[in-house]
């Protein structure tokens, strides 16, 4: 591990958090901090020059020390990854677009990237540039992760099945794809601003307010059935197969993600397509009705 003796760490903490900390002691800090990360961490200075190398990259990218040096810039470790074929120019170019604002306080603002290097690896990188003119970045391991949120994809697309995740104090939606294609793009900025309630219909619309409610005052898992909305897409998908569909029938589960004291912050559902079993249910109820008669 290499680090620079003379960087301030602490700079850019506040009182109440540096005053534990003895001063002269922050880089042996930052090194145990460090080496028990299986990530790696590095940090840059204004002129974009490496001033903290942890042990992690080296082992995590396959490098060795003297390729990758205190003092070289960001340009020749992204060079050095090209030359190592780990990455090319397109490689850094994705991760770019990739890259989402988190939030931006006193100690400077977060960003994050998702990179995909050529050995079959993804990395998120999650980047502060501090208010002392310092970057840090951890880059971590995501490819398993990565895999098995695939491999939940396949199974929520295999089962009709999709989930969303409404966190109440941003008001903000984390959705499965399955999600995102119900949705449609032609709806996409329409439930961004109105949310979940814009794709049921308006006459099972009480239905999903009573679970709303319970989700948020009971302990439990609480279910409603609705019929949602199709986008364009979808609709005219139905029509070129033969069936005049606007909406298709759901069964939603829903729970409550609560802090320690018991208050909700987030509403999951698990979401499942009905519409066959609905289909059936009519079906027999018409059979029913001709044999009688």
């Amino acid at each position: 591990m290499e680090y620079n003796n003379k960087i301030n760490i602490t700079s850019d903490l506040t009182v109440t958090k540096t005053q534990i900390i003895q001063q002269g002691f922050e880089a042996e800090i930052l090194e145990a901090l460090a080496g028990s990360l299986t990530g790696s961490i590095n940090i840059v200075d204004k002129a974009n020059k490496l001033c903290f190398i942890s042990g992690a990259t080296y082992k995590n990218l396959g490098l060795a020390p003297h390729e990758l040096k205190i003092g070289d810039s960001l340009s020749d470790f992204n060079n050095l990854l090209i030359k190592k074929g780990l990455a090319s120019e397109k490689t850094f170019e994705i991760a770019r677009l990739s890259e989402t604002p988190q939030e931006q306080t006193g100690n400077g603002t977060v960003t994050v990237q998702t990179m995909h290097l050529n050995d079959g690896s993804t990395k998120r990188i999650t980047t502060r540039k501090l208010t002392n003119g310092l970057t840090v970045s951890l880059i971590c391991d995501i490819s398993d992760l990565l895999e098995k949120t695939q491999i939940l994809e396949d199974t929520l697309k295999v089962g009709k099945s999709a989930y969303w995740i409404y966190d109440i104090a941003t008001k903000s939606y984390d959705l499965s794809d399955t999600m995102y294609d119900f949705i449609g793009e032609d709806r996409l900025e329409a439930f961004n601003k109105h949310g979940i309630k814009m794709l049921i219909k308006p006459e099972d619309f009480l239905s999903f307010k009573a679970a709303l409610s319970e989700t948020l005052t009971k302990d439990g898992m609480f279910r409603y059935e609705a019929r949602h909305t199709l986008n364009a897409k979808s609709i005219k998908k139905a029509r070129e197969n033969g069936y005049d569909l606007e909406y298709v029938w759901a069964r939603s589960s829903c729970s409550a993600i609560r802090d320690e004291n018991g208050k909700p912050i987030k509403i999951r559902a698990f979401v499942q397509n009905i519409t066959q079993d609905k289909l059936h249910e009519s079906e027999l109820e018409r059979m029913k009705d001709e044999a009688i008669a």
